[in-house]
């Protein structure tokens, strides 16, 4: 039989089984999701929740003789407070008051320089780099490097292949989420990174598999810090995500870790997952909605439409934005954007699972570290000036 005696509504379902036949096969699952309903939820408040801290403040001289690009991330480390540069590819140390110490790498080739540098993090006996071009570099102490790689997503697929059957358990469809520039060690051997996938056919912008992306496609890697390896991915989106059919100015996640325990939220959620690096599942949920979070979000339905949007969303919209566990205090703090009308910063303030504090703070607010007596966090920039503004203050928990 050919084509043309094959009656009309048997044609019908003929060209559907052909279509069936060459299409490609559906998405699976990740294989490490995560079931978030069955997470325990401890969430709590304390009594008398404070509002208000003291703060103090001194800026950091970043021209004259020992300029800086004031592009950026800061952490403290015992009495010392670290920049590392992104467009110098340098690392500059500062005092606690501020005043310049000495300036380690440059960009380049030889001796003492690297590629780049995109963010960075303290180890136990050192520091790590990524750069934007997935470079890895590690240090010393004093800033010897002692190894240099890139990232390897250990994979054997054609170009091809990956495209055309989209598969949120294939590394090789990820990529390091520069959006959000955070890395920390987890455990004694691994770093941890963001990661997104932006694949044509499964990404957060739209189209048939923008749910499935949504539920499915990891946000962490785990990296092997001997030889650059990723291991494993992690932590899919939570279901506050499933309220929404496309939301990629505000799908992003952000963590922090001390040694094997690993604390992580996203942009549009209240809750912080607690997790061990051997858990399967996160072993506590804990958080509570900040006041004034305008989270009536206007969804947009493709990548022009969200790159067109993606400064008034942040502007309108509220969202959290970073956490920072501070070991010696067993504390953590959630910074937050209330949106409008408020157009409120703040940060939230845990111990254990419950809300301590909820305080309103300055524009570019972001705790970096502790150092006795005082919390460190960053300010607005004064480029006119070259001047950074640092704030510092006391908790009396």
């Amino acid at each position: 039989m050919n084509k043309q005696d094959i009656p009309p509504m048997q044609k019908i379902v003929f060209l559907l089984f052909l279509a069936m036949l060459y299409s490609c096969h559906p998405v699976p699952d990740s294989r490490n999701k995560i079931d978030y309903q069955n997470i325990p939820n401890q969430s709590g408040r304390a009594n008398g929740v404070f509002s208000e801290i003291t703060l103090d403040s001194f800026s950091i001289y970043m021209g004259g003789d020992n300029l800086t690009s004031m592009e950026g991330d800061f952490f403290l480390q015992k009495d010392t407070i670290y920049f590392g540069d992104q467009q110098l590819a340098s690392i500059f140390m500062y005092d606690t008051a501020g005043r310049f110490l000495s300036s380690r790498l440059k960009r380049g080739k030889g001796p003492g320089e690297i590629f780049g540098l995109h963010t960075m993090t303290p180890l136990p006996e050192g520091y790590a780099i990524i750069d934007q071009q997935w470079n890895v570099y590690l240090f010393d102490r004093q800033w010897n490097k002692e190894n240099q790689y890139r990232i390897n997503w250990q994979t054997q697929k054609s170009y091809k292949a990956l495209l055309d059957n989209p598969d949120p358990n294939e590394r090789a469809i990820y990529e390091v989420e520069y959006t959000k520039n955070n890395l920390r060690p987890f455990g004694d051997k691994n770093l941890i990174f963001p990661i997104v996938t932006e694949h044509e056919r499964y990404n957060s912008y739209g189209g048939e598999n923008a749910r499935h992306f949504y539920e499915n496609s990891y946000t962490i890697a785990i990296m092997d810090i001997e030889n650059g390896n990723i291991i494993k991915m992690l932590c899919n989106r939570s279901p506050v995500y499933s309220h929404y059919r496309y939301l990629p100015n505000f799908k992003y996640v952000f963590f922090d870790t001390f040694k094997d325990t690993l604390f992580y939220s996203f942009e549009a959620d209240t809750l912080i997952y607690r997790m061990g690096i051997n858990d399967t599942i996160p072993n506590v949920s804990f958080g509570l909605a900040a006041q004034g979070l305008n989270t009536k979000y206007t969804e947009t339905r493709d990548l022009k439409e969200a790159d067109e949007n993606f400064a008034s969303n942040r502007k309108t919209f509220g969202y959290y934005n970073y956490l920072t566990y501070i070991p010696e205090k067993q504390i953590l703090f959630k910074g937050f954007s209330t949106g409008t009308p408020l157009q409120k910063h703040g940060i939230q303030i845990y111990r254990n699972t419950r809300l301590i504090a909820e305080i309103t703070v300055p524009d570019n607010f972001k705790v970096f570290g502790y150092s006795a007596p005082y919390y460190y966090a960053t300010g607005k920039p004064d480029y006119n000036d070259d001047r950074m503004k640092i704030y510092r203050f006391k908790l009396n928990l």
